[in-house]
């Protein structure tokens, strides 16, 4: 189909996009690519998808999987599979469910994951709630509470943990990250250059640098913290 204005616009098996759309819902279910610029108030996609050029929505929702080679802004970003931007992601929320790569940055307002990730620059948001299940790799987290732990609670993931390390080589979930700023944070099972809040907690198997904290720091004896300064 070419580009244009619509109301409605549903794809059910396999399609194309050629131009520019604008219209007030898309809905995808099998596979499409769109080769212009997508302006829809509301998205849809069980399948797979494929966008060459920015995508402007007030909500998506992604079941399966879905790539923009552009950059994306959206008021509420859902996603349930995996996602793959090529630029950068802006909006309010972010529920992610599954696996995501961002290219650049990702700036919102509430970032809420159960998966694992790869975020090219800075995790931006007042609220960044992380459950490892997978890799979670980013440059740089800021934002007001910051929370990092496995999906499975910290003291089932340490015994099964014990237990399976005995017989097994596998290497649980860890968060990789450059710099962690905040106010409130709490980290477990992360590598991180340097650490800097208000009040900082140090979860089980960290490996942290440097912390550098202004009210109070707490470090579990299963963590690794090299240096630590009060500002």
């Amino acid at each position: 189909m070419p580009g244009g204005r619509f109301d409605q616009v549903k794809i059910a098996g396999s399609g194309r996009i050629d131009g520019d759309v604008e219209a007030n819902s898309l809905s995808i279910a099998g596979s499409a690519t769109a080769k212009g610029n997508i302006n829809i108030n509301d998205i849809s996609i069980h399948g797979s998808s494929h966008f060459e050029k920015d995508l402007r929505s007030e909500a998506i929702s992604v079941a399966g999987s879905a790539k923009v080679d552009g950059s994306i802004q959206a008021s509420k970003l859902s996603i349930s599979g995996s996602f793959h931007c090529g630029n950068s992601i802006k909006g309010d929320t972010l529920t992610l469910r599954g696996y995501m790569k961002v290219a650049q940055d990702v700036e919102v307002e509430e970032f809420d994951a159960n998966g694992g990730f790869s975020i090219s620059g800075l995790l931006n948001a007042e609220q960044v709630k992380i459950k490892m299940d997978g890799t979670c790799v980013v440059k740089e987290i800021g934002g007001e509470k910051i929370h990092v732990s496995q999906r499975l609670s910290s003291k089932l993931t340490s015994w099964l943990q014990n237990i399976f390390s005995r017989f097994s080589k596998k290497k649980y979930n860890k968060m990789r990250a450059e710099i962690i700023e905040g106010d409130e944070i709490y980290l477990e099972h992360s590598h991180v250059g340097t650490v800097r809040g208000s009040n900082v907690t140090i979860g089980p198997n960290c490996v942290i640098d440097q912390v550098e904290y202004s009210d109070s720091i707490h470090v579990d004896p299963n963590a690794k913290v090299k240096n630590k300064r009060r500002l």
